[in-house]
């Protein structure tokens, strides 16, 4: 993406959040409100903000991801238990929508950079949790084997058509061009920058109303240690 674009495509993912923001500060100073009207357009204040803040976050993370061509500072961590962490951190989203989430993780030590690999897991799932309509399902099976970590995230959501799919990885794409769940289209692209600069590989499978899976293959650096 140009710089131009790049710049014009976040101007205008600002704009509709501060709209808001300044919209319902400004129904605030009106003294006739109820104490449950003032709680209501506090909430929707607070939430946006919270929206901008991530947004921020990932395009910040995203500037910086593109300025690398490796990762370093790598450590040895489980990743069944970074994404178990990731899972119940993300509780409140996938209880509001009454959603089972499913962790089949085999016990898997891995050499990589904390952080950055958690990055790929919050954003799979917090997407899973978007598309998957309530009550819906999502199972998250990991395994490692001497060439492979392997994670695949499995929702029964909305799925995507195939011209969706060509283009999900694009900087502030969105396939539901109605708006009406929340996002800008940053996270499945800082998941495929993370992804390319582990050397690893992002594959999915998706069809309309039969759900999405993301498989993520990232090298289990075993030959390495063994060279």
């Amino acid at each position: 993406m140009q710089r131009s674009d790049f710049i014009s495509n976040v101007s205008h993912e600002f704009k509709t959040p501060l709209a808001t923001i300044n919209g319902y500060a400004t129904l605030l100073q009106d003294d006739t409100l109820t104490r449950e009207e003032q709680d209501e357009y506090l909430e929707i204040i607070i939430q946006t903000c919270k929206g901008l803040s991530t947004m921020t976050g990932n395009i910040l993370s995203l500037t910086n991801l593109e300025h690398q061509d490796c990762i370093n500072s790598r450590e040895v961590f489980r990743v069944d238990e970074q994404i178990r962490e990731v899972i119940l951190g993300m509780e409140p989203l996938w209880s509001e929508k009454n959603l089972t989430v499913t962790p089949e993780l085999d016990e898997i030590s891995w050499h990589g950079n904390w952080e950055l690999t958690r990055l790929i897991w919050s954003n799979l799932l917090n997407n899973a949790i978007k598309f998957t309509p309530a009550g819906g399902e999502i199972t998250i099976e990991a395994t490692l084997d001497r060439k492979w970590l392997t994670v695949a995230m499995q929702d029964s959501g909305c799925g995507m058509t195939p011209e969706v799919i060509a283009h999900i990885f694009d900087k502030f794409y969105q396939g539901d061009t109605s708006h009406k769940r929340k996002g800008n289209g940053l996270g499945l692209a800082l998941v495929q920058r993370v992804v390319s600069l582990y050397g690893g590989t992002i594959d999915v499978k998706s069809e309309p109303d039969l759900g999405s899976c993301f498989t993520i293959r990232l090298p289990s650096g075993y030959e390495e240690e063994n060279a």
